[in-house]
């Protein structure tokens, strides 16, 4: 696990934070890719449309309160730890994290595949 009190923990929270709401909105554009097709998918009934739309609301919510819910200092390496699994954490932001960040993440995944 990421040592809380290192100089990297510090500057990866302030820049995650500084980040959260841009991820939150990317996370959220990709749900509503996701609803659209469903909803353009004209292999579908309505039934199957509302039944799949609701499935992936469900596991949208589920992954946002799992990376979003309790954001602090404690528990930053955790949530960039799903976030990096749900790739909501993308590379563009992920090379921005400090060495020591994504080493222990790309450990904790690595043991979790």
């Amino acid at each position: 696990m990421k040592n809380q009190n290192s100089p990297g923990a510090e500057r990866d929270w302030k820049y995650l934070s500084s980040i959260q709401k841009e991820l939150l909105e990317n996370f959220s554009r990709r749900g509503n890719e996701e609803i659209r097709r469903i909803l353009c998918d004209p292999s579908l009934s309505e039934n199957e449309k509302r039944l799949k739309i609701f499935n992936a609301v469900d596991d949208h919510n589920r992954d946002i309160q799992a990376c979003f819910d309790g954001w602090s200092r404690g528990s930053i390496f955790e949530k960039a730890v799903r976030m990096r699994r749900r790739k909501i954490l993308e590379d563009r932001y992920y090379e921005s994290l400090s060495d020591e960040m994504r080493k222990g993440i790309e450990t904790v995944l690595e043991i979790c595949s």
